[in-house]
């Protein structure tokens, strides 16, 4: 069975018991449910703002009106995960995987940047999504300006050197394989 009620007028931030009567005299009420007027989150960051499309990626959103519930979630693009509240304005989130088939690829320049840690001669990128917050897990935010994009995720098909003397310090290991995105972020790590 369900009773549907009329809230009175909103407030924001303010917290009202909900009572329940059958005859308009005797009202009953349940000190654990409560009803609330919040504002809308507001999202306006996310870090980082890419990720890699097979894996999924954490991410951490900033924004307004953040608050704890047991529903609280994000949705990245079209895909929904529930969400970590650290403060009012910070959350974390992850940005599921998709598969690289539902994205459409973009074309882009062959490009070398000499300073990077890795040079990345190849950048294609995936579709670019809208980040919002639910603190309901229903109504998301419409409004702001995170967003994330996928990129697909890159594959090694062989390493060259793939060894070196113990008396060369630095060593230039050069890359080969698929999918690698220009970024100033993009890197190597030998070791786990």
């Amino acid at each position: 069975q369900s009773a549907i009620c009329s809230s009175p007028p909103y407030k924001v931030d303010q917290s009202l018991s909900v009572q329940f009567s059958l005859n308009g005299q005797e009202f009953f009420s349940w000190p654990f449910f409560a009803f609330r007027w919040v504002n809308m989150p507001f999202v306006n960051l996310v870090i980082p703002t890419s990720g890699p499309s097979q894996s999924g990626s954490p991410v951490t959103v900033y924004g307004m009106y953040f608050f704890s519930t047991s529903a609280v979630s994000c949705k990245v693009g079209n895909q929904t995960s529930p969400a970590t509240v650290l403060s009012s304005t910070v959350a974390l989130c992850q940005a599921l995987p998709i598969r690289d088939k539902n994205v459409s690829n973009q074309a882009s320049d062959f490009v070398q940047w000499e300073k990077l840690p890795a040079t990345v001669l190849l950048s294609s990128h995936l579709g670019l999504n809208m980040v919002k917050f639910a603190v309901d897990g229903q109504h998301f935010s419409v409004n702001g300006t995170g967003n994330f994009s996928y990129y697909p995720s890159p594959s090694v098909w062989s390493i060259d050197p793939k060894q070196a003397l113990t008396s060369s310090p630095w060593v230039t290991v050069t890359l080969t394989g698929s999918d690698f995105l220009l970024s100033q972020a993009a890197n190597c790590r030998f070791g786990d």
